[in-house]
């Protein structure tokens, strides 16, 4: 069976797996609000927090536009530079990401998400994945699960621990936006998400 995902900000580290699994983008759904379509979480020294895109709502998905109120992006960039700031790889990334949160860096929700995936893809040097989207609508009956999966007997399993800047503090915090992945381990993402 074919997994299909729904599109993502600054996907979590269970849907990336899911991409690198050969995974097909639904492209034809409704927007469906408050989920990660315009939301990512990344930790903090107080655990996680959210980050929401404020959005002008649509019917489709691929028609949902980026409100531009609340200088949002600068607000977003300060809070993942807080949190990522002592990571080991923040300034190796920071000039390819902080793009992504200008004012003009995109007007179109579901273009702006694919982007960040294409520049996530590139920062992580998979260039065996290439973003296929669906032709039609599949359904909202997802077969990769945003957080952790359940397997067959209902425990719920997570990847392993890696280094986190506040694990001390927090403890390990499973299945944050890509961006934790990245930040902490910088080259061996990569090889932590395709050992999985």
């Amino acid at each position: 069976m074919q997994t299909v995902l729904p599109i993502a900000y600054f996907p979590p580290i269970s849907w990336f797996k899911a991409l690198l699994d050969r995974a097909v983008i639904e492209r034809h759904e409704n927007y469906v609000k408050q989920t990660l379509r315009n939301r990512c979480q990344i930790a903090t020294a107080n655990g996680t927090l959210r980050l929401s895109v404020p959005v002008v709502k649509a019917e489709k998905t691929t028609d949902v536009l980026i409100a531009s109120h609340d200088n949002w992006q600068q607000k977003q960039w300060n809070a993942i530079a807080t949190a990522y700031g002592e990571s080991a790889f923040f300034d190796y990334y920071a000039d390819d990401l902080k793009p992504f949160f200008t004012a003009d860096s995109c007007k179109n929700l579901f273009e702006h998400n694919v982007s960040i995936i294409q520049k996530l893809l590139e920062l992580l040097d998979i260039d065996d994945v290439t973003l296929r989207f669906t032709d039609s609508f599949i359904g909202e009956n997802y077969t990769a699960i945003i957080k952790a999966e359940a397997d067959a007997s209902g425990t719920v399993t997570q990847f392993p621990p890696y280094y986190q800047v506040f694990r001390s503090k927090t403890g390990f915090l499973p299945d944050l936006s890509i961006l934790d992945l990245l930040f902490n381990l910088g080259p061996e993402a990569a090889c932590y998400l395709l050992k999985q």
